[in-house]
């Protein structure tokens, strides 16, 4: 649109999967499977298919643009042969063929559930062929927003979990990741016990020093990119439009909720008088 500025934010939120290990599918207890499910993730295509273009990637559970979020973590880029490799390594294969691989008599096999609208059944349609190519059999459970909630979320009743999570301006990660908020009402999705992503997330809070905090923000990202309790699959962002007659309004605020493009209104103006002083 002529005279027009558009600004671009990220929100505060992602989309991700979140992996049930304590569920009676004790395949997904295995870190072998957990890390070929991410490497067969194909998180491009999620953010077209399901966000229509209006997110970008995410991998690390500290957002960009929050303290101690490291752009240096490890990423699991999308590689079906890399993913199919890791499983064939690890002792998986398809011995009847029947295209879904097992491995001493377990089957690569689970429950994908989500709330059933039309960007979770993209999200779950991309996750379960993506998987399915690599020989693991996806079963869906489309849900309404109350029975997801009741019936699956709050018990921790599910296999696997596509969800969305909502940090608003602060991102303590420890309400989202500590094995202690599992269970309801806390607000930890993937359900594990990992000391090494707990004592990092306790020593953040306890420690006085900025610094030292963020060193143990990256030994939590670093333990969470080799354990993947669950899949980042991108970042929201938010687009609004704006007179370019309209001066003073700034492309670097974090948005904790999209109100918050408004936080700097007061420097906002059309004219400016020169005076004499």
């Amino acid at each position: 649109l002529p005279n027009i500025n558009k600004y671009t934010y990220h929100l505060p939120q992602y989309k991700a999967v979140f992996f049930n290990q304590m569920s009676s599918n004790k395949v997904l207890a295995d870190v072998t499977v957990r890390q070929a499910l991410a490497l067969a993730t194909d998180k491009n295509r999620t953010i077209k298919e399901a966000a229509d273009n209006y997110a970008v990637r995410a991998d690390s559970p500290i957002l960009p643009g929050f303290w101690g979020h490291d752009p240096n973590m490890k990423k699991y880029d999308f590689n079906i042969s890399a993913a199919a490799d890791l499983l064939k390594k690890a002792g998986w294969k398809d011995s009847n063929d029947d295209k879904i691989i097992e491995k001493n008599k377990a089957v690569l096999s689970f429950t994908l559930s989500f709330k059933d609208d039309k960007t979770n059944s993209a999200i779950a349609k991309v996750l379960s062929e993506n998987w399915q190519a690599i020989g693991a059999e996806v079963k869906l459970n489309p849900l309404n927003s109350n029975d997801l909630i009741n019936q699956i979320i709050r018990p921790r009743n599910y296999e696997i979990l596509i969800f969305g999570q909502n940090m608003g301006a602060d991102s303590d990660p420890y309400v989202y990741w500590h094995s202690s908020q599992t269970a309801d009402p806390g607000l930890a999705l993937a359900v594990e016990y990992d000391k090494d992503i707990d004592n990092p997330l306790e020593m953040i809070r306890l420690s006085s020093d900025l610094n030292r905090a963020i060193s143990y923000c990256i030994a939590f990202q670093k333990a969470f990119a080799n354990s993947v309790p669950a899949i980042l699959l991108y970042q929201p962002t938010y687009t609004y439009l704006v007179d370019n007659k309209v001066k003073g309004t700034s492309e670097s605020i974090n948005l904790g909720a999209t109100a918050d493009r408004f936080i700097d209104i007061n420097k906002w103006y059309i004219r400016a008088k020169k005076t004499i002083s």
